[in-house]
């Protein structure tokens, strides 16, 4: 059982034009010893994730603009591509033929449609990934909300409901379309995490119920308030740019050291690090090296927009 692989399809809506980021989870499923991607799963007919309504061509500017993909190098898994067997979801008995592990669903449709009885650990999905694309981006942003959830779901054989596998917290960006490109590349690492868990312990551990309630259509009250917000965020950012070229340094970061033991120090007493320069420095880690200890730290240029340790 040690050595065993997990065997993992992926349910997407076109297998020949998959999105950078489902690339990205094809190549590392394919790189990795402990998996097996078994073949890819297809819903034939399905409409493409997109806004509807007049936020629709809006979501397109954005997405042209601020939120293009970066191309993905998936050399392993185009090298298997052509030997990859392919199935329509309802064809139920060339799935259970398969006899695979987890199957993950890339689409908007929940697992739905595929018999979770045909799959050891159960169907997954991420629960960001609605046929109204964006609409919890732009709720966030409006609610002035710095942080987000993405769950990773399943639904089970024994399960009546579905449940939640696995939680990660993301920061918000300010452009909807951007917020939900950023959800869709971190949800990879999520997912492979998960993967390798499931395979170590032989077993998923559910953190429970996942939460199935339906968002409602964004009404055009909030499209407007989404665009006056959106103007007033890329106004500020410029005037913050502009302070940057000048010498003016927006939420400076600084660091502050102490010696002594972890448990007994008091931040009261810590020695300011002074900042140089057009600079900031933040992110700082400890490393050990025979017996020295070093720390470590980003300094950020307003002036170059580049950063370095």
């Amino acid at each position: 059982m040690a050595g065993e692989q997990l065997k993992i399809a992926l349910i997407c809506q076109d297998a020949e034009a998959l999105e950078p980021w489902m690339l990205r989870l094809a190549e590392r499923i394919c790189s990795a010893s402990e998996f097996d991607l078994s073949g890819l799963i297809v819903r034939p007919g399905q409409a493409p994730l997109k806004p509807r309504g007049a936020f629709g061509p809006w979501w397109t500017l954005e997405t042209k603009l601020a939120a293009r993909a970066k191309p993905a190098a998936a050399p392993e898994f185009e090298a298997k591509r052509a030997q990859l067997p392919t199935f329509i979801v309802t064809d139920t008995e060339a799935l259970r033929s398969m006899a695979l592990d987890i199957v993950i669903d890339l689409t908007s449709e929940y697992g739905e449609g595929l018999d979770p009885e045909l799959t050891r650990f159960g169907v997954w999905y991420l629960d960001f990934l609605r046929a109204h694309v964006g609409r919890d981006s732009i709720r966030a942003i409006l609610s002035r909300e710095r942080l987000m959830d993405i769950n990773l779901c399943r639904q089970t054989a024994n399960a009546e409901a579905p449940e939640t596998v696995a939680t990660a917290t993301l920061n918000t960006k300010f452009i909807a379309a951007m917020n939900h490109l950023y959800l869709c590349e971190k949800s990879v690492t999520l997912v492979l995490r998960e993967l390798k868990r499931a395979h170590l312990n032989k077993a998923v551990k559910a953190l429970g119920s996942a939460d199935t309630n339906t968002l409602k259509p964004l009404s055009p009250i909030a499209s407007l308030r989404y665009g006056l917000h959106l103007v007033r965020d890329v106004i500020a950012r410029i005037g913050h740019k502009i302070g940057a070229k000048l010498g003016i340094r927006p939420g400076m970061f600084y660091l502050q050291t102490v010696d002594g033991k972890l448990t007994e120090f008091d931040p009261a007493h810590m020695t300011p690090q002074p900042v140089e320069g057009n600079t900031y420095y933040a992110d700082p880690f400890l490393w050990i090296e025979d017996g020295e200890t070093y720390c470590f730290f980003e300094i950020y240029d307003y002036q170059t927009l580049h950063g370095h340790l």
